[in-house]
């Protein structure tokens, strides 16, 4: 065994050369210490020897920053140019609705306003109005001159008066009226109808009218009545009635005193007033408006103003009128009789 571990022959040591290792450290040494080489400086792209497919990936550079907290803030230069028209567009909005939203105001405030002058326009009318009213509803002033005294002088100056009628006796047409001087409708019928039934007719001889005293509401119509009966025998009956019309007040007011008939009778120049008044108090005085009375009853009157109207001297027959205060109305009744006489 020993013979054949002599005679066994072994491989020579491998020698290395050059920069084969001898599978040894044989990196050199200074001074018995191992000598490092210096640490690999990597630039560019090459490669860190650290496997970096784990890192993440990079987002593309934008306006955008990343906050601590992992959320972005800012905008891509497009998103913030319509983020800014956006804004724009509604700052206009706002800006076009808060002027729609004055002019609304403005107009509503113009509407307010002209309402408001419409407003008092009809206050002040009304008030007019009532004074007006209230001053034809209370009349009968006590003191001062009355209303109408020349105008009512001028109108019957010259013409021919008998007791309670106007106008020439033969005057080819006759109308009768039955009428209360307190009665508001007599009023507005004389002040609107006479003057033309006046200065149409009666003047020109054509018309003859006759008053019925027909006193019918209470007992300040009759002493008016019989204040009527005493201007009538001063020949100024119809100077009374036309005046008393044009102050008249409110029916059984109490305006029929004793101070209002010396007024009217003042102002209607009859001769003697305070026997006027003298007559208005005798309750004895009632001949004019007992036979106003009979009148009514034949033919069937029971209301004021009520009129009749014929040919002088034939029989007369009611005068039906939709208005007494239309003149027109009277005009076309008196001239078809007119014709009929011619």
């Amino acid at each position: 065994m020993d013979e054949e571990r002599d005679d066994e022959r072994t491989a020579a040591p491998y020698e290395f050369s050059g920069g084969e290792s001898k599978g040894d450290d044989d990196a050199p040494r200074e001074g018995g210490v191992r000598r490092d080489a210096p640490g690999y400086e990597f630039g560019g792209a090459e490669s860190s020897g650290k496997d970096d497919s784990d890192d993440e990936p990079q987002a593309p550079a934008t306006a955008a920053t990343k906050t601590p907290d992992g959320h972005f803030k800012g905008l891509h230069r497009a998103e913030k140019e319509r983020e800014k028209e956006r804004a724009r567009e509604e700052r206009e909005a706002r800006a076009h609705e808060e002027k729609k939203d004055e002019r609304k105001s403005r107009a509503k405030k113009l509407l307010a306003a002209a309402l408001g002058i419409a407003l008092l326009v009809v206050i002040v009318a009304v008030v007019i109005s009532s004074r007006s009213s209230e001053a034809t509803r209370k009349g009968g002033e006590q003191e001062g001159p009355v209303v109408g005294s020349s105008v009512v002088g001028e109108r019957f100056g010259g013409i021919p008066q008998d007791g309670l009628n106007l106008g020439k006796p033969d005057a080819p047409v006759t109308l009768v009226e039955f009428a209360d001087l307190q009665c508001p409708f007599c009023k507005q019928a004389s002040d609107n109808s006479l003057p033309t039934l006046v200065d149409r007719y009666v003047r020109q001889g054509k018309l003859r009218i006759e008053f019925r005293n027909f006193a019918i509401l209470g007992p300040d119509s009759e002493k008016a009545a019989r204040a009527l009966q005493g201007a009538a025998e001063q020949g100024r009956a119809w100077q009374f009635i036309d005046l008393w019309y044009l102050n008249q007040g409110e029916e059984n007011s109490g305006y029929v005193t004793d101070p209002f008939i010396r007024r009217i009778a003042r102002g209607a120049r009859v001769p003697d007033p305070e026997a006027v008044v003298a007559a208005s108090n005798d309750e004895h005085n009632m001949p004019t408006v007992e036979a106003a009375r009979k009148d009514a009853e034949e033919f069937g009157v029971d209301s004021t103003p009520s009129y009749l109207l014929g040919r002088t001297g034939d029989q007369l027959q009611i005068l039906q009128l939709q208005n007494p205060s239309d003149p027109n109305l009277f005009a076309q009744s008196v001239d078809r009789l007119l014709a009929r006489q011619e």
